[in-house]
């Protein structure tokens, strides 16, 4: 994903056949809608139609114009554990969307599970970062919205922010976490529903 009119890339992953793109609020945010290009990994730039958000949970859903996606198979971070595996993908300082769509790929392993963030992410309490994964898998700007996979390519989080000095991967990075509450957030908003706390 990019908006054209700030300099800021993000990453997603498709979640439904019919155009469904799953991201973080924070990469779509205060974007209008003909300002945002989406470009999937076969190289294809789809226009996005409608965004739906909830910037307590970070997540946004986009619908693009483009049918017959390939939708991630979602996966729950109950079956995981620290110490394995994962693998990350995305657009890390745009080169994705510089490379014909095609994403960059890092891994490494769970360091821990539920991390607590709220207050170090958000201060100001609007947003929830309170069931992160933390991964020494490389996370960089432009990561952000990209799939956390485990090894059998089960999304298990969303990339979110990391822990740095230098502004880049400095092999601290955290997901939110998919479970139960992640994805009925998800399904609300790929209905177009506003969530509701």
């Amino acid at each position: 994903l990019r908006d054209h009119l700030f300099p800021a890339v993000g990453s997603g992953v498709v979640i439904g056949a019919d155009g469904l793109i799953l991201t973080n609020e924070h990469v779509v945010q205060d974007a209008s809608l003909e300002n945002i290009a989406c470009t999937l990994s076969d190289g294809r730039t789809c226009s996005v139609l409608a965004v739906t958000s909830d910037p307590r949970s970070d997540l946004a859903v986009l619908r693009v114009d483009a049918k017959d996606l390939q939708p991630i198979r979602m996966g729950d971070v109950g079956n995981a554990r620290q110490g394995h595996f994962v693998i990350v993908m995305g657009n890390p300082f745009g080169s994705a969307s510089d490379n014909a769509g095609r994403p960059a790929m890092s891994f490494g392993v769970i360091s821990a599970l539920g991390q607590e963030l709220t207050r170090y992410l958000d201060p100001l309490g609007e947003r929830y970062y309170g069931n992160l994964i933390q991964t020494d898998a490389r996370i960089n700007p432009g990561n952000s919205g990209g799939p956390l996979l485990n090894l059998r390519g089960e999304l298990i989080g969303i990339n979110t922010a990391i822990s740095t000095r230098s502004g880049a991967s400095e092999g601290i990075g955290y997901a939110i976490a998919i479970d139960s509450r992640t994805r009925e957030i998800i399904a609300q908003l790929a209905r177009g529903e506003q969530v509701e706390y």
